[in-house]
């Protein structure tokens, strides 16, 4: 009994993904993993931050690696409305021009993308405009 019980719950998982939905939305998720890599590319392999756009840029292995899951999701059924939104945030965080700086433009972007209709999240967006 105790090993079968042990393959339902392993079958489970791997079939609904570890068993359970998660409870933040889809296009929430999504945004936070764009954010984390737009600050991973900005942080250089010593350390330090970019802050200008001359200023050398040296990926962490950290930067790839969530990069390369950002792209994963270009081909996930699950994300496939939202390829235009994935293309447009690959293509800034991978724009040398960019720096630390810039998060908030994404920011800004993804959250008047999919939440509008939070007013608290237009106030900070309006009130970091530059």
């Amino acid at each position: 009994f105790f090993v079968k019980g042990i393959y339902k719950q392993w079958y489970q998982r791997r079939v609904r993904g570890f068993g359970k939905k998660s409870k933040y939305g889809l296009e929430f998720r999504m945004s936070t993993r764009i954010l984390a890599t737009f600050l991973l590319y900005q942080v250089n392999k010593d350390g330090s931050l970019r802050v200008s756009a001359g200023s050398r840029h040296n990926l962490t292995g950290e930067a790839g690696k969530a990069m390369d899951t950002v792209r994963s999701l270009v081909h996930n059924k699950a994300y496939l409305a939202h390829i235009d939104t994935l293309q447009k945030c690959i293509a800034m965080t991978q724009d040398t021009s960019r720096t630390f700086l810039n998060v908030m433009e994404l920011l800004r972007f993804l959250s008047m993308t999919y939440f509008s209709e939070r007013p608290f999240l237009r106030t900070i967006v309006y009130v970091t405009k530059s």
